[in-house]
């Protein structure tokens, strides 16, 4: 390329300011972009594109040219055009309790969600409270209790009638049952027994042991009885309890239903609300159903949701 030589007036653009479309800087606006760096701007572009974990973005330039400015109004322009980031809530891990369940929700679904459970569960208690204070609840009860006291009378009335076959009398105490031995349907006494002669004191005597396997058998029986009750009217108290959580539960999970894992949690929490029946009732108290009162302190300790990151007020990533 050949040199070329310049004259000083050369060496400048020189134009007229008349060409100009406005009269002073202060008629136009700031300049906005980078001049003269597209292909800054599109390896930028490239890079914000990339959604995975391993990438970066890395910059150099001349101290003071605005290179940082420019690069975090781009990245705040993008960020706007995006998704705010989910929400994260701790909740009860039924089979850890050590270790809370971490759940993620959209923006703003979060603080909906632990509002959602605290109106769930106070909802359930008072329902719950209702629901064992009704009258349908005590007849199912009753019905229950009546037919195994039935059945416990039948079983000592069969031990009578047996007792009173060998001249016995079975007389219900503290530590179970006596044996009283019996002489005209009257009681005999220690004086009376020792008068008897030898052959009737014998009888008396086989008479009051061969009872004694029938009273072994009752006291068993009588025992099965009891628990029987126990696990009949705790099967009432869970079905009562899920009778209730599953009409509130089930409109609870229609608005969560785009989220499963927000499913099972609320699996977890009726099931363990129905296995966990009893407990959720402490003796005494100025409100008491059959002894027991309803703690809704214990609903909530266990069913709140903890919001640990709340982006509900974010427009954008």
């Amino acid at each position: 390329m050949a040199i070329k030589k310049l004259a000083p007036e050369q060496l400048r653009r020189s134009f007229s300011a008349k060409a100009l479309p406005f009269k002073t800087t202060d008629d136009i606006s700031p300049l906005e972009g980078i001049i003269g760096q597209e292909r800054a701007l599109k390896a930028l572009e490239l890079g914000l594109e990339i959604d995975s974990n391993g990438y970066n973005i890395f910059a150099t330039g001349t101290a003071g040219t605005g290179r940082t400015t420019i690069i975090k109004k781009i990245l705040k322009d993008y960020a706007r055009k995006q998704k705010a980031p989910d929400d994260w809530c701790y909740v009860y891990n039924f089979s850890d309790p050590d270790s809370p369940k971490a759940l993620s929700l959209p923006a703003g679904k979060g603080r909906e969600f632990q509002n959602d459970m605290a109106a769930f569960v106070e909802t359930l208690w008072r329902e719950i409270k209702r629901a064992f204070s009704g009258e349908h609840y005590e007849q199912q009860k009753t019905a229950i209790i009546n037919r195994v006291n039935q059945e416990k009378r039948q079983l000592l009335k069969k031990l009578d009638e047996k007792a009173a076959e060998l001249n016995l009398k079975i007389q219900p105490t503290s530590m179970g049952f006596q044996t009283i031995p019996l002489k005209d349907g009257e009681p005999i006494t220690q004086e009376m027994f020792q008068e008897l002669p030898g052959d009737e004191q014998e009888k008396l005597q086989g008479n009051v042991a061969n009872i004694e396997g029938e009273i072994t058998e009752t006291i068993r029986q009588l025992a099965r009885l009891d628990f029987q009750v126990r696990k009949l009217l705790n099967q009432l108290d869970e079905d009562v309890t899920r009778f209730v959580v599953e009409q509130y539960v089930n409109e609870l999970k229609a608005d969560y239903k785009k989220f499963p894992q927000i499913l099972e949690y609320l699996d977890a929490v009726s099931k363990d609300i129905v296995s966990n029946t009893a407990g959720f009732f402490e003796p005494g108290g100025q409100e008491e159903n059959n002894g027991r009162e309803f703690s809704p302190e214990a609903l909530f300790r266990r069913y709140r949701v903890n919001v640990v990151v709340d982006n509900g007020h974010l427009k954008g990533a």
